[in-house]
């Protein structure tokens, strides 16, 4: 079976791994001890293989891009984009951090195109994509549309008082996410 190793005693063929990225200094995290390397390791990550043989990859205070063959680190952002996953556009990768700060970067070298804060935070809900407007939901039902050309936030709505957690997905001009009291909603995006 490809990506086993056999296993001495029985013959039988058993998983193996690669080390975690080596240019990242063989780990995710600098931190020594258990909790250290639990809380600034990639634990609650959406890992993602990007163009040009890339994955992505984030932790707390870092996301990371390193080449899928090697392990080399291909560019670093010093921003923890680890619990909403990312937005690909025609522009560049869109990056939301858990304080609810986007930026806009290349895709091969994470040099930075813009910068904006929503003010709200964003945990775990990736943002969605609909014509050139970016739109994520934080955490306090703020609904925000982002120009992805721009990094303007030209949207706000607060879709309801509930926690919400969800990714939402656009259907014939209409955002539907989910909240925590149970409520799925769906908004006429302008």
């Amino acid at each position: 079976m490809p990506g086993s190793t056999p296993a001495a005693a029985t013959g039988t063929p058993t998983p193996s791994t690669r080390g975690p990225a080596s240019g990242c200094g063989g780990s995710a995290t600098t931190r020594t001890n258990t909790y250290g390397r639990l809380l600034y390791g990639a634990w609650d990550d959406t890992v993602e293989l990007l163009p040009g043989g890339l994955v992505l990859f984030a932790t707390v205070s870092s996301t990371y891009a390193v080449d899928a063959a090697t392990g080399a680190l291909r560019w670093q952002v010093a921003s923890g984009c680890m619990y909403p996953p990312s937005g690909r556009t025609e522009h560049g990768l869109l990056l939301v951090d858990e304080w609810g700060r986007f930026q806009l970067v290349d895709l091969a070298t994470g040099a930075r195109h813009w910068y904006a804060e929503l003010g709200a935070r964003t945990l775990n809900a990736g943002p969605v994509l609909a014509g050139g407007t970016a739109w994520v939901v934080a955490t306090t039902g703020l609904l925000a549309g982002v120009d992805v050309a721009t990094g303007t936030i030209a949207h706000r709505l607060q879709v309801g008082p509930a926690n919400t957690f969800s990714t939402p997905v656009v259907v014939g001009g209409v955002l539907v996410v989910g909240d925590q009291d149970g409520g799925l909603h769906g908004i006429d995006l302008p």
